[in-house]
């Protein structure tokens, strides 16, 4: 053989072939390094490779979706609740429960006594007016002897200090009428505050500063009967007692 060779032609190959087998190679000489060379042809080169492509993306399908079946699964077990957490939590919200009623009800006592003062200072605004305006206390009459003499003797203050912005609800404690169930005030007005009876001698009210002027009708507020005096002040009974 000389050194170099004439250039063969490539046999064409078969449907057949190539089907036959996965790669089909067929060997050629280089002409200028005189070594071999190897042509492959592949099988997804050929138009009827396209049933085993299809064939081969179905599984990759139901994989994925195995995969995101699983994803889910494990998203919804990671955000479950299991039973001893589900018991820890509702023990955490019954024990904010049981400490949040007792400080709820000295909340609502405070507020209550907040209410009280503010109606003992209306009424004592109210008197002073009614006492600049007429001269002197205003003078309700009470018969001891009457049964209805507390509630002639609770209408004739309402009556008296009416005029000057006071409604029958500035005479009610809130208090006393949660203890009482609260009943209907438009219907059966009452008086929660009992007024010191002066004369009718325009400087006798403020004769002395510590008088007092309004005073509860009993101690509601665990304190003693709150008490406002002429000086505009308001204490309770048992601070009172202990100056």
């Amino acid at each position: 053989m000389g050194r170099y060779m004439r250039a063969q032609r490539i046999p064409s190959l078969r449907r057949s072939d190539l089907s036959a087998c996965k790669f089909v190679a067929v060997r050629c000489w280089n002409l200028r390094t005189i070594r071999p060379a190897l042509f492959v042809f592949r099988r997804n080169r050929c138009g009827f490779a396209d049933s085993n492509k299809r064939a081969a993306v179905l599984p990759r399908r139901q994989h994925r979706l195995q995969v995101q079946h699983r994803l889910r699964h494990r998203r919804f077990a990671a955000s479950a609740f299991t039973l001893l957490e589900l018991l820890v939590v509702f023990g955490i919200i019954a024990v904010l429960v049981g400490i949040s009623f007792p400080i709820s009800a000295q909340l609502r006592s405070r507020a209550q006594r907040v209410q009280c003062s503010a109606n003992l200072r209306n009424l004592y605004i109210a008197t002073e007016l009614f006492v600049q305006q007429n001269g002197s206390w205003p003078q309700i009459e009470e018969n001891d002897d009457d049964e209805d003499a507390p509630v002639d003797f609770g209408n004739g203050w309402i009556a008296a200090l009416k005029p000057f912005g006071i409604s029958e609800k500035t005479w009610i404690c809130p208090t006393v009428q949660n203890l009482l169930g609260n009943p209907d005030i438009s219907q059966n007005p009452r008086v929660d505050y009992v007024a010191t009876p002066f004369d009718d001698k325009p400087t006798t009210p403020h004769e002395w500063p510590r008088q007092p002027w309004f005073a509860e009708v009993g101690d509601v507020h665990r304190h003693g009967n709150l008490i406002i005096f002429t000086d505009g002040s308001i204490s309770d009974l048992r601070t009172v007692a202990g100056k």
